[in-house]
C-alpha cells in the first residue's frame, strides 16, 4: 500500500497526468475534426507537456541545488531530461509550421512562468491573464497543432499538405469542415466541397 501511495504521489508531482490529459484532448479533437491519428505528434505532445510543466514547477529548484535532492525530484529531473531528448528527436518528423507554432507556445509558457522585461512577477500571478495563457497553450496544442500536421494521402500515394481553409464563407461554402487540401481547393472548384 505504501508503494501505491508513493507511486500516486510521483504521478501527481511529476505532472504525468497532464501529459495524459493532453493526449486525451488531442484524441477527442482529431475525432471531432475527422483527422487521422498521428503517433509522432502524440509523442511530441506528451513529452513537451511533461517537460514544460516540470520545467515550470521545478526549474528554479533544480538549478539552485543540484545536489542533495530527494529521490522524487531526481526521478522527475531525469524523466524530464529523457522526455526532452525524445522531444528533440520528434522534431525531425514534424512539419516546420508545427515546430514554429510549438516554439510560440513554449515562449508563452516561459512568459507565464518567469518574469519578463523588468516585471517583478510573472504572468502566472495576474489572474485574468493566466486564464488566457493556459487556454491558448492547451487549445493550440490540441486543435491547432494537429491541423498544422495534416497530410492527405491519395490513391496514387502522393502526399498533399493541408491546412485550415481560409475565407471559406466568402466563397459560399456551407461545409463546416475547417480543413481543406491546398491542391484541390481554389476559387474555381470550391463547389466540390
Amino acid at each position: 500500500m505504501l508503494f501505491l501511495k508513493r507511486l500516486f504521489n510521483f504521478y501527481i508531482k511529476s505532472s504525468f497526468h497532464l501529459g495524459i490529459c493532453l493526449i486525451c484532448l488531442y484524441v477527442v479533437s482529431i475525432n471531432k475534426l475527422e483527422i487521422n491519428i498521428n503517433y509522432v505528434l502524440i509523442i511530441f505532445l506528451f513529452c513537451s507537456t511533461f517537460f514544460t510543466y516540470n520545467f515550470i514547477k521545478y526549474g528554479k529548484k533544480i538549478l539552485k541545488k543540484l545536489s542533495n535532492q530527494n529521490l522524487t525530484l531526481n526521478l522527475i529531473k531525469y524523466l524530464s531530461f529523457f522526455c526532452l531528448l525524445i522531444l528533440i528527436n520528434t522534431l525531425f518528423y514534424l512539419n516546420l509550421d508545427t515546430i514554429l507554432f510549438s516554439v510560440f507556445l513554449f515562449v508563452l509558457c516561459l512568459l507565464y512562468a518567469y518574469p519578463f522585461a523588468g516585471l517583478k512577477s510573472n504572468f502566472r500571478n495576474f489572474s485574468k491573464v493566466k486564464l488566457f495563457f493556459v487556454a491558448i497553450c492547451w487549445s493550440g496544442s490540441v486543435v491547432v497543432l494537429p491541423i498544422l500536421e495534416i497530410a492527405m494521402h491519395t490513391d496514387s500515394d502522393k502526399i498533399y499538405k493541408c491546412n485550415i481553409r481560409g475565407k471559406f464563407r466568402s466563397y459560399g461554402i456551407k461545409s463546416t469542415n475547417p480543413v481543406a487540401c491546398n491542391k484541390a481547393f481554389n476559387k474555381e472548384n470550391h463547389s466540390k466541397y
